[in-house]
């Protein structure tokens, strides 16, 4: 499914990870504001949020009146109710495209790539601690293995560092008398394999390179993953876009 979007979005990759992020958010939040406009009553929906806000009002006036209260209480819940039927119809519309941009942006933008020469680290994972024994890994041309070729099971999980040339390669793991493949992508773009390839296969569990989550925004000390910076964006742009088109 990401493969779809990557015509359209890749040049974005070619920007600062927070720029790209932005932009898509920005995107979204306008195409929802569409659907949203063209999909739902707004008229009847201004109507309703009116009544809401008027209904907090008596809230407050009543709150030492617990049968008045109780009577608005039941009114409210039925607004709100005829409020998200009447915006459900958008609500899936929208729902799809903003499951391929997460989908998109978790594949090539929340972890950073293995760069050339860049030592890093892969992991056999097992089905449980108890399980010990002799890992082995090779490498084709084009990787190195920075240590031992063969290493111990440690607390269910073996791990090698690696580095290599610009490139995708195929690694051979090998427990037990089986061997195992998996893909590693090496290079300076935004891009990289999938960063945790499920086994379940006897005793391992999956195989990982393990890539370093990307942290696109800093707030003070606060460094948001691609995802929260997604959202950030999104709550922002999302309010711009729903007052700019007018939307209840």
């Amino acid at each position: 499914m990401t493969s779809i979007m990557d015509p359209v979005f890749a040049p974005l990759l070619r920007l600062p990870p927070v720029a790209a992020i932005a932009i898509i958010s920005l995107i979204i939040s306008v195409l929802i504001s569409i659907v949203y406009k063209f999909f739902t009553d707004q008229k009847k929906m201004h109507a309703l949020k009116d009544e809401l806000k008027d209904m907090q009002k008596e809230f407050k006036k009543h709150k030492d009146n617990p049968s008045k209260l109780k009577s608005l209480n039941s009114r409210m819940m039925q607004v709100n109710m005829d409020y998200m039927s009447h915006s459900f119809k958008a609500m899936m519309i929208t729902l799809i495209p903003v499951i391929i941009m997460f989908s998109w942006l978790n594949a090539h933008l929340a972890y950073m790539p293995i760069e050339p020469d860049q030592a890093f680290t892969t992991t056999m994972v097992f089905k449980g601690n108890n399980i010990n024994g002799m890992a082995a890994i090779d490498v084709p041309e084009g990787v190195e293995i920075l240590g031992d070729k063969e290493v111990e099971v440690n607390d269910g999980k073996a791990h090698w560092v690696l580095k290599g040339k610009t490139g995708e390669y195929r690694l051979e793991y090998t427990y037990d008398n089986q061997v195992f493949e998996r893909d590693v992508l090496i290079s300076p773009e935004l891009e990289y394999a999938p960063v945790r390839q499920p086994i379940n296969k006897d005793s391992v569990k999956e195989i990982r390179i393990d890539n370093q989550p990307s942290k696109p925004l800093q707030i003070g000390s606060i460094k948001l993953s691609v995802i929260w910076t997604y959202v950030l964006f999104s709550l922002v742009f999302s309010m711009v876009t729903r007052k700019a088109f007018g939307l209840a």
